[in-house]
């Protein structure tokens, strides 16, 4: 527990004892672990468990957050955390889900399929009350949540398009928002609704809930996104019929029909309203499908799951475990470095220096390198002789891969060791190129594809790599113990290729200016120290210079139309070329 919240109520503690975190020490006095929401704490109080021998079962609710994260993680400590308690998911041995839906992605974001994963609902909602269709005699209801993903608004609107013209008050209530009566009424009001004619429910009982369903002219959910839909199973078990969102809840509940439609599509919603309102209609199909979900209690499944597990091994560390600091983290990071003419040399050089602040870092490169003595360096060529050995007893190795003739030795280590390869460009054809040759470049472009011709030819291709129909990275996917890369344009064609699927990592500017500000007359300053003429236009092209792929053909005819036209045009190009 965490003695900074509330105190845990005795109906809930009952005799247990209440503890903070889980130590070394007393992991031994443990069989079992439960956590019972995985994503919604840190997982840090939990790590000696984590990584011990103990059965660990996780009850996953949903994905969401990792859905909408402008929404729901929307600060940097926010996505931490949130990241945390994912991978702390990797840890688990078995899987309690809430739904069909949420054990499918959950195999997803471990990497994985789970061994053990169960779908399971809480005794209460397995249990409840069902009976025939109601009475539809009362109110449209909404069933909703104070929360943009629930899309009370689209419901209103909806219910207000499909009820107009009528000449009676329409009777809309709110369920879900009780507090928020101000914001619910002027919601309807732009719905087109006269004011009274959309009520918010305050907190109601579990019998006023069954009685305003059960006599509901049809419920509407209309949620964007949901792990389980406690909603729609309310609805239907109290008697009542359901217009819901098209989204994959709702269909592993009730299946398809015409009740379930866009939930962006106002004119869908309100049509299928006006379709199935003041009666039963589709009410018979909902409970069928809804009596055929597969699904245990979840009750019953933790206490046979956990007495199963109870004593059945001594719990303890392993002797080499996951270090929870960083300071002691081994980490090896394969690359080329400085003087090397490459501006990922560069770019490892400024990571290095950071990286090495934080963990036991070892650069490994090539022997022209220039690593400052305050960072731990060793040769890559040796790594390479010693084949699967010279991954040594690092806990994590690198591997930092670009398009060039200067990563074909941090290619060929991804041979003999499992890395995590750091991808800096959006092809590789290059690299190959300079290792294998054409042939070698072909072979690897049109692997895993059942076309085996390259048209136009490679050799066109690579003079213009605008007609590249393949990037090459199959070879480096498929050896890679995980994908990372700077260009989230490249990427989706990455996984389309090669079926592995890259994380996106931002490219980290390492050239930041020095000053807090820079301000107009620092750049006036910087103009005037570069003799930069101010009645000219200035372009510039940074990197390698050549035509085929930095096109700087292209940027020399835009200059000469500028001149053309009577502008005053001042060309760089910084950068070598060969």
């Amino acid at each position: 527990i965490d003695r900074g919240l509330e105190t845990l109520p005795d109906d809930l503690a009952g005799s247990c004892e209440q503890v903070t975190r889980v130590t070394e020490a007393s992991v031994p006095g443990f069989s079992v672990l439960i956590e019972p929401s995985p994503l919604t704490a840190s997982p840090e109080p939990l790590i000696p468990m984590l990584q011990s021998t103990a059965h660990k079962i996780a009850i996953v609710f949903d994905f969401i957050p990792m859905h909408y994260p402008t929404i729901y993680l929307r600060h940097a400590a926010s996505r931490v955390e949130y990241a945390a308690g994912l991978d702390a998911l990797r840890g688990y041995d078995e899987f309690i889900c809430i739904s069909h839906l949420v054990k499918d992605e959950l195999a997803r974001v471990i990497g994985r399929r789970p061994e053990l994963a169960h779908v399971a609902w809480p005794a209460g909602v397995s249990n409840a009350r069902s009976e025939g269709e109601g009475r539809p005699t009362g109110p449209i209801v909404v069933m909703t949540g104070d929360e943009g993903r629930k899309n009370t608004y689209g419901a209103l609107a909806a219910i207000g398009v499909a009820t107009a013209g009528g000449d009676d008050p329409r009777n809309v209530l709110v369920i879900g928002m009780a507090g928020q009566e101000t914001r619910v009424h002027h919601w309807s009001i732009h719905a087109a609704m006269r004011p009274g004619e959309a009520i918010t429910a305050g907190r109601i009982s579990e019998d006023e809930l069954h009685e305003a369903l059960n006599t509901a002219s049809v419920v509407v959910v209309a949620s964007f996104d949901e792990g389980l839909s406690l909603p729609v199973i309310e609805a239907i078990n109290s008697g009542a019929n359901v217009v819901a969102a098209d989204i994959p809840a709702h269909r592993e509940l009730i299946g398809k029909g015409s009740y379930l439609v866009d939930p962006r599509s106002i004119r869908r919603l309100a049509r299928a309203i006006r379709k199935y309102s003041g009666s039963r209609r589709g009410f018979a199909r909902q409970q069928a499908q809804l009596a055929e979900h597969q699904h245990g209690d979840l009750e019953r499944v933790i206490v046979e799951r956990t007495l199963a597990r109870l004593g059945a091994s001594v719990v303890a560390l392993p002797a080499e475990r996951v270090h929870v600091t960083g300071s002691d983290l081994k980490v090896a990071l394969a690359t080329p470095y400085p003087p090397q003419k490459s501006g990922i040399a560069d770019f490892s050089a400024a990571i290095a220096e950071e990286l090495n602040n934080l963990c036991d870092l070892t650069i490994l490169t090539t022997s022209d390198a220039r690593v400052p003595d305050h960072i731990k360096h060793g040769s890559i060529d040796s790594v390479i002789a010693q084949g699967s050995t010279g991954a040594g007893d690092y806990d994590s190795f690198v591997t930092v891969l670009g398009n060039s003739h200067f990563h074909v030795p941090f290619l060929e280590v991804m041979k003999s060791i499992d890395t995590v390869a750091v991808l800096h460009d959006t092809r590789m054809v290059e690299l190959y190129l300079a290792l294998r040759g054409l042939g070698g470049v072909e072979q690897v472009m049109t692997r895993g594809s059942d076309n085996r011709a390259l048209t136009p030819s490679l050799t066109e291709q690579i003079d213009d790599m605008r007609l590249l129909q393949n990037m090459g990275f199959w070879e480096i996917a498929h050896r890679a113990k995980a994908l990372i890369m700077h260009s989230p344009s490249a990427a989706p064609w990455v996984e389309q290729q090669t079926g592995v699927t890259p994380f996106v990592l931002p490219f980290a500017n390492y050239r930041a200016p020095r000053a807090g500000e820079v301000t107009e007359a620092m750049r006036h300053a910087a103009r005037e120290r570069l003799g930069f003429a101010s009645d000219a236009i200035h372009l510039g092209t940074f990197g390698f210079i050549d035509i085929r792929t930095k096109m700087v053909d292209v940027i020399v005819e835009s200059a000469a139309w500028l001149t053309t036209w009577g502008h005053r045009v001042s060309l760089h190009l910084v950068g070598s070329a060969s």
